[in-house]
């Protein structure tokens, strides 16, 4: 519903009421004041019959009933008039409703005055001395006051048309000075809507309340647009960063993966699809991380029971399998991944290690031969030495002997003999250790 509509339904609303309010106070004092008066004239007029029926009452003289009825017939607000003997009888009658004449149900030993809805009643008992000798019964409408109030009914009509008129006028008028700008700046937010556009803004130089809303809806269109721009700054950022790390990713030397929280994957890198022979059609697939390792622990279980540790990070030897059922052994490096404090999934690498075991049993192998050719060398030295102190120890004994002053010739060559002999031995022993460190 438009402004200038509820403009309108306002004024008239607001009018109706405040005419109905007036017409009703208007009519019920008016209304009040004509039964005022009605009762008033209706006493008088009571008053004035009356003196034609104590007569007939009295039974003294007669009573001139044709003058009393040409008199009645005078009085519209004059709806019937009885008079009634002591015997209840009707002495006479006069009902404008032309029904049947019947004597009242209602003789009161007081003079009574009642109302019901239309009619005003007087009911007088007549006496003669303490002696009663009937009743005058008289019975006055209310309906002339209706003519009254229809009248006003039409004023109100004629007033209530003139009304609408003016209001609609009214709200014509409010319409162009409060509805118009309005209806301005709601199709300048439209087109901002349309446009997504938020550097426009309202011109206004209004000081009223609409200019204050424009103003508002400027500062509106600042903060909006202020934060559109930190948000694309932010989301450049982002892509920026998310590009960078999806880089960083494909060049991992081992298998990057991520899975819901029912173990599907729903990312892998290509050296993860490379190890496990797959494609990347097959990411796109069920693909869970059962199918592609053998664990001897629930490694989702395990993240979902330590997302609220400290450090919730978990690694375990498993065994690989690759899309052609072949096998390796591997290393899972994974943590839970956790948004708005659920748990959605795991993140992890796989680090391949048949290289790694092949390393290790080639170091095993050559710590043992290391350890063999040391043994080895140890009992060569020891040998070697065993070697070289048997005629250095000879030569320095008989070296000892040739110092004695006491010896003879022929013992001295002995000695010398023996002294050559293990000199010979010594040098052929250095020769052989030289040809073993060449062949070395």
């Amino acid at each position: 519903m438009t402004i200038k509509r509820k403009l309108l339904l306002v004024f008239l609303a607001i009018t109706s009421i405040s005419l109905l309010l007036v017409l009703f106070g208007f009519v019920a004092i008016q209304i009040s004041i004509l039964k005022f008066e009605l009762r008033k004239k209706s006493i008088n007029d009571f008053i004035s019959l009356s003196l034609h029926c104590y007569p007939a009452l009295s039974e003294k003289t007669k009573t001139n009933w044709p003058l009393l009825e040409k008199k009645l017939s005078r009085l519209d607000h004059i709806e019937s008039f009885y008079v009634v003997n002591n015997k209840k009888k009707i002495l006479f009658a006069h009902n404008r409703q032309g029904t049947s004449l019947q004597s009242p149900n209602f003789f009161p030993e007081k003079t009574t005055f009642f109302s019901s809805t239309f009619n005003y009643y007087i009911i007088k008992p007549v006496y003669e001395g303490k002696v009663l000798r009937g009743w005058i019964v008289q019975s006055a409408t209310y309906k002339a006051i209706l003519g009254h109030v229809m009248s006003y009914f039409y004023l109100f009509l004629s007033a209530l048309a003139i009304v609408i008129i003016i209001a609609s006028f009214g709200a014509y008028l409010l319409q162009r000075i409060i509805s118009r700008p309005l209806a301005r700046l709601a199709y300048f937010a439209e087109t901002v809507g349309r446009t997504n556009n938020y550097a426009l803004r309202v011109n206004s130089t209004s000081k009223d309340e609409i200019g204050q809303v424009a103003e508002r809806f400027n500062f509106l269109l600042e903060t909006i647009e202020r934060r559109d721009l930190e948000r694309d700054a932010a989301e450049s950022e982002l892509r920026e960063s998310e590009a960078k790390f999806r880089v960083m990713a494909e060049l991992l030397p081992q298998p990057l993966f991520e899975t819901n929280d029912r173990g599907k994957v729903t990312f892998m890198n290509k050296m993860g699809i490379l190890t496990f022979m797959l494609t990347s059609s097959d990411i796109d697939k069920d693909i869970y991380l059962d199918d592609l390792l053998d664990a001897d622990v629930q490694l989702l279980e395990i993240a979902k029971k330590g997302m609220d540790l400290p450090l919730n990070f978990f690694f375990y030897d498993v065994k690989g399998k690759t899309a052609k059922h072949t096998t390796f052994p591997a290393t899972i490096y994974y943590n839970p991944i956790i948004k708005n404090e659920e748990f959605i999934g795991i993140r992890g690498f796989i680090v391949e290690m048949s290289k790694r075991k092949k390393m290790e049993d080639d170091l095993r192998d050559a710590k043992a031969h290391a350890e063999y050719l040391n043994k080895m060398k140890t009992s060569f030295v020891a040998n070697l030495c065993h070697e070289i102190r048997t005629p250095l120890s000879s030569i320095i004994g008989f070296a000892d002997l040739l110092n004695d002053p006491d010896i003879s010739r022929e013992e001295m060559k002995e000695y010398i003999s023996f002294i050559n002999s293990c000199s010979k031995n010594l040098s052929e022993l250095t020769d052989d250790i030289i040809d073993i460190s060449r062949i070395e």
